[in-house]
């Protein structure tokens, strides 16, 4: 620091007006130092349970994939999937009982924040010969006229 921080005498050390002005400094530097290595430590053992109640058949098929990327990454957090109807993913969320919830619908709840997840792509089979074979798609409603 090119100060002097202490005066030696043959009966110890004594800090110099340099040493005090610095001390409350080391003693900071020296907490906060600690807390970073806690705190980066603690990353890497991250451990509890992570609970998403689905809904839908699509979040069955992606969430297992996402869970075990999560896994590889967080190895100490076990995650849970419980399927479940949509009406108590939105309840199992509200009440705790999940952390996240995937539904295929939105939910109007102020206590509930929404984000798109993934697009879900629904596809119809048809023999070679009806009627639709040469459209690219269909509404919904089309579909109630059909035997």
């Amino acid at each position: 620091m090119g100060v002097a921080l202490f005066i030696r005498s043959s009966t110890g050390l004594q800090l110099t007006e340099a040493g005090q002005l610095l001390l409350p400094w080391a003693r900071r530097l020296l907490n906060d130092s600690s807390n970073l290595q806690a705190m980066m430590s603690s990353l890497q053992d991250v451990a509890g349970e992570l609970r998403i109640a689905c809904s839908t058949t699509a979040g069955k098929y992606i969430l297992p994939n996402c869970s075990t990327r999560f896994r590889l990454r967080f190895p100490g957090i076990q995650v849970r999937i419980p399927a479940c109807v949509p009406e108590k993913v939105a309840l199992d969320a509200l009440g705790g009982e999940a952390h996240l919830g995937v539904l295929s619908r939105e939910v109007g709840d102020a206590n509930l924040e929404m984000q798109e997840f993934f697009h879900d792509t629904i596809k119809l089979s048809r023999p070679a010969n009806h009627r639709w074979a040469s459209r690219q798609s269909l509404e919904p409603s089309e579909l109630l006229e059909e035997q």
